[in-house]
């Protein structure tokens, strides 16, 4: 379970609308030490792969451990 602001409910609930600078955050919170902020950091990443370069460069050089794979695999949004 993660607690989210509205804010970032409304991004996550309409990922294909959000603008790219709505989702920057992602630059920092896919590095964090939270198993679930870091894989739903990760789901996002995975959701918008091909739109931005950037997003695609963290994506690929994100680390993803046993853990982090498990929490993806269980994320349902």
């Amino acid at each position: 379970c993660l607690l989210i602001c509205e804010q970032c409910k409304k991004i996550l609930e309409n990922i294909n609308k959000a603008d790219e600078n709505d989702l920057r955050f992602l630059n920092s919170s896919v590095w964090s030490e939270i198993p679930i902020v870091k894989a739903l950091s990760l789901y996002i990443l995975n959701k918008i792969k091909g739109r931005y370069s950037w997003a695609d460069e963290l994506m690929e050089t994100a680390y993803i451990d046993e853990e982090t794979e498990k929490l993806l695999d269980e994320i349902k949004f």
